[in-house]
């Protein structure tokens, strides 16, 4: 994501990160195409409702509808496709294994896809597969493509 450092958009208190929400919610009242502030908006209502700061039950169908937009916007955007499976896979849907598969074919070093993807098999019982999720992970964290 060039132009979004989303380790430095995801505050560490809920205020900080309801502002942010907001500027994303700006740009995308500007240019409701940008891919990249859907994808944003998805991840930061997800890790919103991680951190307890949003009611899981509000903030998924937001994310998910986020996400689906930023694919909409830009189908080849490997962070669009990372949104959607974040979004899946904190609804509990196994569609979220699709979308990171399709993130990862974008884009084979997408670290943080990458890690998710791993986590997310071992969620619905793929140990194995999830292991050597994270072991690719390993991989690019030596390559220094993390």
């Amino acid at each position: 994501m060039p132009r979004w450092s989303v380790v430095a958009f995801l505050a560490r208190d809920p205020r900080r990160q309801s502002g942010r929400q907001m500027l994303v919610e700006q740009a995308i009242a500007i240019d409701p195409n940008d891919a990249q502030a859907f994808a944003l908006s998805a991840v930061s209502h997800t890790f919103g409702a991680h951190m307890g700061w949003e009611d899981a039950a509000t903030a998924s169908p937001i994310a998910r509808q986020a996400a689906l937009s930023a694919v909409r916007a830009d189908g080849a955007d490997p962070w669009a496709h990372l949104a959607l499976a974040c979004a899946y896979a904190y609804m509990g849907m196994i569609e979220s294994l699709a979308a990171f598969e399709a993130a990862l074919r974008l884009n084979p070093n997408f670290s943080l896809a990458q890690g998710y993807y791993g986590l997310a098999l071992s969620w619905v019982r793929r140990s194995r597969d999830g292991a050597e999720a994270v072991s690719r992970l390993e991989g690019l964290r030596r390559a220094g493509l993390d």
